[in-house]
């Protein structure tokens, strides 16, 4: 990259372009590393066998049984509530939780913002079926679930069409990527911000 085109580079010493250019050579061999590693068998492995276990976690720990009082907890910010997430998992008898689940800034965000939040942009809704979606939401993001097991799980909850002309399944699906995204995102946008 020839630093001397961009407009504020024309002002620095050549000793300060060096030391320009030196930074961003390290900090690209840096990417080019961790995108290689990104792409590797041993990262896909490794993203298997934590999902491996986060499935295991979610279907033999009874905590999505609990998680609707986690959903009610009144925690009053992110890191507040992944204590509560915690805790509620030493209660079920996994004292290392926080080893099988370790959350991202990020990702505790997100769940903490769907508590929050009242799902008023989806249509024609009652307060029980809210909270279901709620419930379904907050469990795909919490296990890693993508968006077509959020539709199959959501679709188990009583939706009905909108106008004749949006299907359940339909609905189902456009529930699971926008509110799903919107949790992942909100956490994502609070985190790095």
């Amino acid at each position: 990259m020839d630093l001397v085109r961009i407009p504020f580079c024309k002002k620095l010493s050549p000793e300060e372009i060096e030391y320009l250019k030196s930074l961003t050579t390290g900090l690209d061999r840096q990417i080019e590393t961790v995108a290689e590693y990104l792409g590797s068998e041993e990262f896909a492995e490794l993203q298997s066998l934590n999902q491996s276990q986060i499935d295991a976690f979610f279907r033999n720990s009874g905590i999505r049984q609990r998680l609707n009082d986690l959903i009610e907890y009144n925690a009053s910010d992110s890191e507040q509530f992944i204590r509560q997430f915690y805790k509620i998992g030493a209660e079920l008898g996994y004292e290392n939780i926080g080893g099988v689940l370790a959350y991202t800034q990020a990702d505790r965000i997100a769940l903490y913002s769907l508590t929050q939040y009242n799902f008023d942009l989806v249509t024609n809704l009652n307060t029980e079926l809210r909270d279901g979606i709620r419930e379904v939401i907050f469990n795909a993001v919490a296990s890693g679930d993508g968006y077509q097991t959020t539709m199959r799980n959501l679709m188990e909850l009583p939706l009905t069409p909108i106008n004749n002309n949006i299907s359940v399944r339909t609905r189902a699906e456009m529930i699971a990527r926008t509110e799903h995204a919107r949790a992942v995102n909100t956490g994502t946008l609070q985190a790095y911000v």
